[in-house]
């Protein structure tokens, strides 16, 4: 089985590499050089979602550095080059990001 991102092309021309993953339940998550995040299916490798982090937060894009299931709380820790931190949560196709220090008050 293998894994083709949703594109492989960053909007510069660079070529986009997967830089975190994490597992969570019977998805993986792949965060990619271009501050994308994809969702797979673990068992047949079909992508189930796919978002470019920065077009729903704003800012300049940012390669993910590092994903860890928080499964207690039900979301994904995601960290970005540039130094942002973000809870995400995912139902189906409904995903949300929020600055993590309003979780942790």
């Amino acid at each position: 089985m293998s894994f083709t991102l949703y594109t492989d092309k960053s909007p510069s021309g660079e070529v986009v590499t997967v830089t975190a993953m994490c597992r969570v339940g019977n998805k993986l998550w792949l965060g990619d050089s271009a501050g994308r995040v994809s969702v797979y299916h673990a068992s047949s490798c079909s992508l189930s979602w796919s978002v470019c982090v920065w077009e729903v937060v704003g800012g300049a894009p940012s390669a993910c550095t590092a994903m860890l299931p928080l499964q207690r709380l039900q979301r994904v820790a995601l960290a970005l080059e540039c130094g942002r931190f973000y809870l995400c949560a995912c139902a189906g196709h409904v995903y949300s990001w929020a600055p993590a220090q309003a979780h942790l008050l």
